[in-house]
């Protein structure tokens, strides 16, 4: 009885401490602006404690959004200590690739090897190893080489005569870019890049275009008019945009900053396609690298287009 007392006397105190504050929060004073000579009254407040932290809440929420998307959709992020521009996202996003690659690679070498030195122990302990050739039923591969045929059939003279009469006037590939016919040499291509050319068309080396450098953020402009059929990001070239042409010319250019186009976009000849960059693994510096095909045949792009 006694406790049951006490409880209903702490729920009764309980509820006066709650209307208290409720009381406190809701009881409205005014909040009067007078003039500072004449003490006149130009403006009057009706206010609560309640209204008040209402109004600094939404007030706050509001100030933070818009500070968020000011931030987040404009260039002011960059201000922020420690928040990495356009060159060092693309590093690290090409260095997460290559660190990527090497870690296949190590667990492909780190699978090799633990079979190897698995196939050695069995090897030695001499168990039998089975290989590819034999199957699972252990039964072995014999090939029959008695009922094999070593002479020459009629198809098979035919076409080696054919093929010893061709490479009797046959060229090679680079040979073959020097004699186009006049369908592109009457082409007028437009200088995708203004510089210096530091490394030039080598056929024989694998290298099947040339490489410009030039200023910093310098615009890479399309060689003719045509349609984009590729423009995307690989871990070699990196930014790499393709332009199909008429005459059945192709223009690529390789390890660009920043793309200007994308895929399925028309494009007329000195329409800027890309900013000059050094992305990719294969790059060791800011250049542009320039391909020029024909017909499937790489060109030297030196002999149609002047770069410097």
């Amino acid at each position: 009885m006694i406790f049951a007392l006490m409880n209903e006397k702490a729920k009764k105190t309980n509820k006066v401490e709650f209307q208290k504050t409720i009381d406190v929060l809701t009881a409205k004073f005014r909040l009067v602006v007078l003039d500072n000579e004449s003490f006149e009254e130009k403006r009057a407040f009706v206010l609560s404690w309640a209204v008040i932290i209402i109004y600094f809440l939404f007030s706050f929420l509001f100030l933070s959004t818009i500070i968020f998307v000011v931030i987040s959709f404009t260039s002011l992020k960059k201000i922020i200590p420690g928040y990495p521009d356009t060159v060092e996202q693309e590093l690290l996003k090409t260095k997460y690739i290559e660190n990527l690659l090497k870690l296949n690679s190590i667990e492909e070498k780190v699978a090799i090897n633990s079979l190897y030195y698995s196939n050695l122990e069995k090897i030695l302990n001499g168990e039998l190893i089975l290989d590819s050739l034999h199957e699972k039923n252990d039964t072995t591969f014999e090939l029959d080489t008695n009922n094999l045929d070593f002479n020459k059939s009629i198809n098979d003279s035919l076409l080696r005569l054919k093929i010893k009469e061709r490479e009797k006037y046959d060229i090679s590939i680079v040979d073959q870019s020097q004699n186009i016919n006049d369908n592109i040499r009457s082409v007028l291509f437009f200088s995708p890049l203004k510089g210096e050319i530091t490394s030039p068309f080598n056929y024989k080396n694998g290298h099947i275009g040339i490489d410009v450098i030039a200023s910093k953020n310098e615009a890479v402009k399309a060689a003719l008019e045509g349609t984009v059929v590729f423009s995307d990001w690989s871990p070699e070239n990196g930014h790499v945009i393709q332009i199909q042409h008429e005459k059945n010319i192709i223009s690529i250019y390789k390890h660009n900053s920043f793309l200007l186009k994308k895929t399925g976009d028309r494009v007329s000849a000195g329409d800027p396609i890309a900013i000059v960059g050094n992305s990719g693994s294969l790059s060791t510096g800011p250049h542009l690298h320039f391909e020029l095909w024909y017909n499937g045949v790489p060109l030297d792009p030196e002999k149609f287009i002047i770069f410097e």
